[in-house]
């Protein structure tokens, strides 16, 4: 039988991947994207931007639907909006025709995320160690090359094709559910979602905020007309779902969020780890303005940083087993640092290599840190694995808000510089860089905040 802690994990470790796993494929054709809708940096991001948001909330919303629903029925409904969203995005003919579809998508990827959980843990269980390990290197393989894929796919065809060819493959699926299905039963008693929709509006207003302020303006374009209402709603979001999760029964968001100083820090940090991660979505595009010469520059840069980054998964784990998440996370956001500071400020060729290895070092030494374990201090074993899934939401809300205030720094761009090549777009691009850079400081510093040890677990162990 698997472990509590193996069980909380599950969901949590899934989503990351399902997430990393759509941001290799966009990233490397963004610029193509960018070009055919003519956009600007400030709303070429929204690309990926909209489908962490969506996905922040469709992982919770589908992980607790109701109880009458089987999990059957789940995963034939996601991949039917997972197919929908691929279709919609490969016939697109506008930019918010474009992002309807990725947030269907979006929805897709949110359903299915808890049954490739329950499956992987079931199929863990009956594996010899040798075969888990070569789904490991399986998986860090499908990392690595994957990018280069997307980039090769999109030089010698066209970047609608990375999103018709999944739907052939959605469409065997359906066939398969079924019986894969078989014995997995209906789910445990749901949570009440009301306040998930709060906080995807807080999001999204909070979105659509930056993305309307104009740099030109300095400070005062917080205030903007067309912007100070956005924020005033974001902010706004925070009081009914404060009232929503004291009223429900069943809250997502438990009260001792609101009355535990730790659990706030810990979101709070979270998101920032989400906001560190975000730059790697404008990397790839400088790489290919600063070494024209490279072919699908784009998706070596983002392989190096895969490979670099599963690297350092099996020292993460060895780190934390001896020293706590704090030591990898203290590691991780200094490596960021470095990397981030390397990218903005030296553009020698042997440096980005470098420096593209750090930050992947750094990715992996941050994505791999045990944060249920600093939960279990805090909560009751069975609030866990919801707050688990609340932490992915904090970070992917970081990640999303991330790339609308790094796109923002970048500054308004004439989309005629973006369809001659991507990095024409940042001639402010050592600004933005030093901002991710500024937040992987700030993360580093918070590590020393967070509590060590829960001194109501130290007392009840004395």
């Amino acid at each position: 039988m698997p472990t509590v802690k193996t069980r909380i994990v599950d969901t949590y470790v899934i989503a990351i991947f399902l997430s990393t796993l759509d941001i290799e494929i966009v990233t490397p054709i963004l610029s193509s994207i960018a070009a055919d809708f003519d956009l600007t940096p400030r709303w070429a991001v929204w690309m990926v931007a909209v489908y962490l948001a969506v996905f922040s909330i469709a992982l919770p919303v589908m992980e607790l639907w109701p109880v009458r629903q089987t999990r059957e029925r789940l995963w034939l409904l996601a991949l039917f909006l997972y197919a929908v969203g691929s279709f919609v995005v490969s016939v697109s003919s506008s930019w918010s025709l474009l992002l309807t579809g990725r947030m269907l998508q979006a929805l897709g990827s949110g359903g299915m995320v808890p049954l490739f959980a329950v499956a992987i843990r079931r199929w863990i269980q009956t594996s010899r160690p040798y075969i888990r390990i070569g789904l490991t290197l399986l998986l860090a393989g499908v990392l690595v090359v994957l990018p280069l894929l997307s980039g090769w796919t999109a030089s010698f065809f066209h970047w609608r094709w990375l999103f018709i060819l999944p739907i052939p493959l959605v469409i065997i699926l359906f066939w398969v559910v079924p019986r894969s299905t078989s014995g997995y039963g209906r789910r445990s008693q749901p949570l009440d979602i009301i306040g998930v929709s709060f906080f995807g509006l807080m999001l999204f207003f909070a979105m659509a905020a930056m993305a309307m302020m104009n740099p030109d303006e300095g400070w005062r374009a917080v205030i903007a007309p067309q912007v100070l209402p956005l924020w005033i709603m974001a902010l706004g979001m925070v009081v009914p779902l404060f009232m929503v999760e004291k009223l429900v029964g069943a809250p997502f968001f438990t009260p001792t969020i609101w009355q535990d100083r730790r659990l706030l820090l810990f979101h709070v940090f979270v998101f920032l780890t989400g906001f560190s991660w975000s730059s790697v979505v404008l990397i790839p595009g400088w790489i290919g303005f600063l070494m024209p010469e490279i072919g699908n520059a784009e998706g070596w840069s983002l392989a190096l940083i895969a490979a670099s980054a599963s690297g350092s998964v099996p020292l993460s784990r060895w780190l934390a087993s001896r020293k706590g998440c704090h030591a990898n996370f203290t590691l991780g956001f200094v490596l960021l640092f470095i990397a981030d500071w390397l990218l903005a400020q030296i553009q020698a060729p042997w440096t980005v290599w470098v420096a593209l290895g750090l930050w992947g070092a750094g990715l992996g030494f941050t994505l791999s840190a045990p944060l249920h374990l600093l939960l279990l201090q805090w909560l009751p074993s069975r609030q866990v694995r919801v707050g688990l899934i609340a932490a992915g939401m904090s970070r992917a809300a970081g990640g999303a808000l991330g790339l609308i205030a790094l796109a923002y720094v970048l500054g308004p761009v004439d989309p005629d510089l973006w369809y001659r090549h991507i990095g024409s777009m940042y001639p402010h691009y050592p600004r933005a860089m030093e901002l991710a850079a500024g937040v992987s400081a700030i993360g580093f510093l918070s590590t020393f905040l967070l509590p060590r040890k829960s001194v109501e677990r130290t007392k009840s162990a004395g």
